[in-house]
């Protein structure tokens, strides 16, 4: 394809701008790619104690947004956080995924479905047990950092839902 993701459409090199700028399939990899670097690690950790399942959990998401392998930048980490929580809890998993779905479904706006789903996840945990609640309030923390810009947009309404085939392109910095 030879399209540098930093150089067209939000400059982000996560999945919304994938699907933006390249298509549903490369989109597709990007999220189970991202997803896997959150999950796999915390999967194999789980002979350890909670507090450094957590740990492991952050520190994939924060290598994933402070990358050192582009000049510590990087993506929103909102598909490495999804692949860690799924890995500590399946269900607070489901619960952070299936609200992801929910709101992009009715809004369409992936940056709006992150957030939200990030919000819920502390909520998850209180109410599903695990000891993950702190992560999961780090994870959130994160996520507004990662899209302070999303969040301006989102405030003044500026904020662009994806478009599908067929309807005008627009951006949302995800």
């Amino acid at each position: 394809m030879g399209v540098d993701l930093r150089q067209v459409g939000s400059g982000n090199i996560g999945a919304a701008n994938t699907l933006r700028t390249l298509g549903f399939f490369p989109a597709f990899l990007t999220f189970s790619f991202d997803f896997l670097k959150g999950f796999f690690p915390v999967y194999f950790s789980q002979t350890l104690p909670v507090d450094f399942r957590s740990l492991v959990c952050l520190a994939g998401v924060m290598g994933h947004d402070f990358s050192p392998f582009l000049k510590f930048r990087g993506g929103k980490g909102v598909a490495t956080s999804f692949g860690g929580i799924f890995a500590l809890d399946w269900k607070m998993g489901v619960v952070v995924l299936l609200s992801w779905v929910v709101v992009f479904a009715i809004f369409r706006i992936p940056s709006l479905a992150s957030l939200s789903s990030l919000a819920i996840a502390p909520i998850s945990s209180l109410f599903l047990g695990g000891g993950f609640f702190l992560a999961t309030l780090i994870l959130f923390g994160l996520c507004l950092i990662r899209h302070r810009k999303n969040i301006e947009r989102l405030k003044s309404g500026e904020e662009k839902p994806i478009q599908f085939p067929g309807k005008e392109k627009g951006r949302d910095g995800n």
